[in-house]
């Protein structure tokens, strides 16, 4: 970070401390408002975000200060708004410097659908097998 920059999150003074609790409150009354509104459990949002239900509670909760979450948990409540189409401009000051590189939040599937063949092992077991006895039984019957 430059000289002449410092860290929004960071607060020196009372007023800045207040203000900024102030704003962490109302954030995450919007949060709530926004989730309540779509019919949304926090179990849901969070399995749909793919993080804790315990760090949207926190979020919601406004039990937190800026300056000590890290940059993932600011990306989690970046993530958690776009979700719930919060506008985050009011709060830009907790958001320093984000470059919109045109992606859209997606979920990532963990489990990856593989291609299943068209015959398993036990039933080419089974095949061979009956193979093998219907060619036995050919050979005694050309015996008799």
């Amino acid at each position: 970070m430059a000289e002449n920059e410092r860290d929004p999150a960071e607060t020196s003074t009372p007023a800045a401390a207040e203000s900024e609790q102030s704003l962490i409150q109302a954030l995450s009354h919007e949060l709530r408002q926004a989730r309540e509104r779509k019919r949304m459990s926090l179990t849901h949002a969070a399995e749909s975000l793919r993080i804790s239900a315990e760090h949207l509670e926190l979020f919601e909760s406004g039990a937190f200060e800026f300056a000590e979450l890290d940059p993932f948990q600011r990306g989690y409540i970046r993530n958690y708004a776009e979700m719930l189409e919060v506008d985050l401009s009011p709060y830009a000051t907790f958001f320093p410097k984000v470059t919109d590189v045109g992606a859209t939040l997606q979920a990532v599937d963990l489990e990856e659908e593989h291609a299943r063949p068209l015959i398993s092992i036990g039933m080419l077991k089974g095949l061979i097998t009956l193979v093998i006895l219907v060619l036995a039984a050919f050979l005694v019957w050309m015996n008799l």
